[in-house]
């Protein structure tokens, strides 16, 4: 009788910034990834603060599961994110993240252990850290990175892992691709294009924006939202759901390997910049620009 070998499971990281929407992340990974086989911990792209981190761990624990929070304690929540990246910045989104999900908890450590997070510095290019991704990547088994990240990676990166990169995208590839993508899509005012872009997609990192082979994809009805930081807050906690799923999926199935499918790039979107939307009056045109569309479909 022929025995076969059980399948290698391959190790798996967590490259995440230090934001709001994150922190819903950083949860769910812990609450379910912490003991998964091959899981080797969360680097953290924010200096290694320690004050302003128990700080954050401290108000997300004493908040817990509200749904409301005072003006006052908004604006504490906004001051611990204030020099992260992220949604935190966008005005109304901690209040729409905070109504629809509530304030998380970060899981606390058994007796004698700590939290498998470890804050690597703003940079993601030092030597330092390139030393380290060489050290993990020199086996045989490969690990795989999951990445929640505002910056790009260079290609450095994505040849070290071996194209096992994966990124989850706060809309649906490949029609709204880049930064702030479905608040800038909204900005342009057409209700056909914010309902084929409303969603989230899972897919490998190549060396394009947003072109690597998508994985799995899934679409929200946007004008069940009342105002645009609640679409945002929606598109954005159903991109760190998908990853947190594909990663069990390579953890509790490591027979069933990960695909992507090709882009067409006859479909590809636009690539949106940050630069086009980083300053307050094109918030305030994409705001105004979902009421307008939401108002539209109410009535028709």
């Amino acid at each position: 009788m022929t025995r076969t070998s059980p399948v290698r499971q391959r190790p798996f990281y967590l490259l995440t910034e230090n934001c709001l929407d994150a922190s819903y992340l950083i949860v769910d990974w812990l609450s379910q990834l912490r003991h998964a086989e091959g899981f080797r911990g969360i680097l953290v792209r924010d200096a290694p603060d320690r004050r302003t981190w128990a700080e954050k761990v401290a108000f997300h624990r004493r908040h817990s599961g509200r749904t409301r929070l005072s003006p006052d304690e908004v604006q504490e929540l906004l001051g611990l994110y204030s020099n992260s990246s992220g949604y935190s910045a966008m005005p109304g989104f901690a209040e729409a993240s905070v109504a629809l999900y509530g304030v998380p908890e970060y899981p606390e450590p058994a007796a004698g252990e700590s939290l498998p997070i470890r804050f690597i510095g703003q940079d993601l290019n030092t030597p330092e850290l390139f030393a380290w991704v060489d050290d993990i990547t020199a086996g045989d088994a490969r690990p795989v990175l999951f990445i929640w990240l505002s910056k790009i990676l260079k290609q450095r990166w994505i040849d070290a892992f071996d194209g096992w990169i994966i990124n989850s995208h706060p809309a649906v590839l490949p029609y709204a691709r880049g930064m702030w993508a479905i608040e800038q899509v909204v900005m342009e005012g057409v209700p056909e294009n914010v309902r084929r872009c409303a969603g989230a997609s899972v897919h490998f990192v190549d060396a394009g924006i947003d072109t690597g082979d998508i994985i799995r994809v899934a679409g929200i009805d946007p004008f069940q939202s009342r105002t645009l930081p609640e679409l945002s807050a929606r598109v954005l906690r159903l991109a760190t759901r998908m990853l947190v799923r594909t990663a069990r999926s390579l953890a509790e199935h490591p027979e069933e390997h990960l695909r992507g499918v090709p882009v067409d790039p006859r479909l590809l979107g636009p690539n949106y910049k940050n630069k086009d939307f980083d300053e307050p009056a094109a918030a305030e045109r994409a705001v105004n620009s979902f009421e307008r569309m939401l108002a539209h479909v109410v009535r028709s």
